[in-house]
């Protein structure tokens, strides 16, 4: 039942391609907002 759900709902090539470039943004923004909380606790900072 959900496969052919699936099959009926075919994304476009570019959409696909849009949402996986915010998704790896988000995933870099992400990172490197983690490195730097990381590094003030290393420091001591709030």
């Amino acid at each position: 039942m959900f496969e052919s759900e699936l099959k009926k709902i075919k994304p476009n090539k570019k959409e696909v391609e849009e949402v996986s470039a915010k998704v790896i943004v988000f995933l870099h923004k992400l990172n490197s907002n983690l490195k730097y909380s990381h590094r003030d606790l290393a420091k001591g900072k709030p």
